[in-house]
């Protein structure tokens, strides 16, 4: 008896009905012509998918679409005979159906790594800048709000070439947005080339869309993703602005005119900006903002983070963070945050490669 058939013969069939539940409809459900042929094929050790089974009364046609479903969630596998399939024992097939998700989380708790790395990179330089009395060559710490803010538009109104933005969120502030329109129209008057990168969640917002609008009218260049960054301000890269916080609670700003700093924090705008989305008023662009907003959301889940750093990534409030996750497990069919991370991955909406992408997105538009 090799392996697989070893493995076969440790199915327990108390257990079976239990473990089928957590089958994702989007494979098929199994139906209970399935459940007796796999039961056959367990006590066989195998089963051949072109033949009839008489004494359970199901055709060869119905033996060979039962094959094929159980084969798309790993219960039988190719045998060493001729066209003959092997049942695999339940805890192989949960670690089959597992690994694809396993990777997935993998690659994305890799890429948050990564992130975490450049900004820990930076913080190390701020944390000795931070310290009363301390001086760090190109690093100059302003904890005043009003000088911070007499700053920041001062190196906007003496840019002459560039001006790179990355934004956090979605400004509401009518005052704010247009106090910004008003300084963002007047480097573009004067042929200052802008690019500003949003959150997804800004298109929800009619003040933001409003402002944007206004922008692009001129010029200006605003691409919108679903990837996590932090705000910058940075002005013919030659001078940074990061928003400095202390336990959360904005405390000033960080200027930085270190060339190897500047040229770091640019090089991190362009690979989120080759990424991002461009915005414009075409619905379709839209619907695609959301549906990234919606796999970001699966794969955040599917990691473990918790509903606040959840929502601090896409943008939102924890109370909307909240709603849209229990509309997620509800079209996934899912009682838990692990099922249904366990069925995504079965579906394939955590992969991250482009083809992976579309039928994901197909999924994703069917289930707003």
């Amino acid at each position: 008896m090799d392996s697989l058939e070893a493995a076969a013969s440790e199915v327990r069939h108390d257990v079976l009905e239990e473990w089928l539940a957590t089958v994702p409809r989007s494979l098929g459900d199994l139906t209970p012509a399935d459940i007796r042929v796999y039961r056959h094929a367990v006590r066989r050790t195998r089963i051949d998918p072109r033949q009839s089974i008489p004494e359970l009364g199901v055709s060869s046609a119905e033996v060979a679409a039962s094959c094929e479903r159980l084969r798309h969630v790993c219960l039988l596998v190719r045998g060493t005979g001729r066209g003959d399939l092997v049942p695999v024992s339940l805890e192989l097939a949960r670690r089959r159906l597992n690994e694809p998700l396993t990777s997935e989380i993998k690659a994305r708790e890799q890429r948050i790594d990564e992130n975490n790395r450049l900004i820990k990179g930076l913080a190390e330089l701020f944390t000795d800048a931070s310290e009363p009395g301390s001086e760090v060559a190109g690093i100059d710490v302003v904890q005043d709000p009003d000088k911070a803010h007499e700053l920041l538009f001062r190196a906007a109104r003496n840019c002459t070439e560039e001006a790179l933005t990355t934004h956090v969120g979605s400004q509401t502030d009518v005052g704010l947005l247009e106090q910004s329109a008003e300084t963002a129209v007047a480097m573009l008057s004067r042929r200052v080339r802008q690019r500003m990168i949003y959150q997804h969640i800004s298109r929800s917002s009619l003040g933001m869309r409003s402002f944007i609008r206004t922008v692009t009218r001129y010029g200006g260049l605003v691409r919108t993703t679903s990837e996590s960054f932090e705000s910058i301000a940075v002005f013919d890269r030659s001078t940074a602005f990061i928003p400095m916080e202390r336990n959360g609670v904005a405390s000033g700003i960080v200027v930085i005119t270190h060339e190897a700093v500047v040229r770091y924090l640019c090089r991190g705008f362009e690979r989120l900006w080759s990424g991002a989305m461009p915005f414009t008023e075409e619905l379709a662009t839209h619907e695609l903002a959301l549906r990234d907003n919606r796999m970001l959301l699966m794969r955040l889940m599917a990691a473990g983070l918790k509903d606040e750093a959840i929502a601090n990534r896409l943008g939102i409030s924890t109370r909307t963070c909240r709603r849209h996750m229990a509309a997620l497990l509800e079209a996934l069919g899912a009682s838990s945050r692990f099922q249904a991370g366990v069925k995504a991955g079965q579906l394939g909406l955590l992969r991250l490669n482009d083809s992976a992408q579309s039928g994901a997105g197909t999924w994703i538009n069917a289930h707003p």
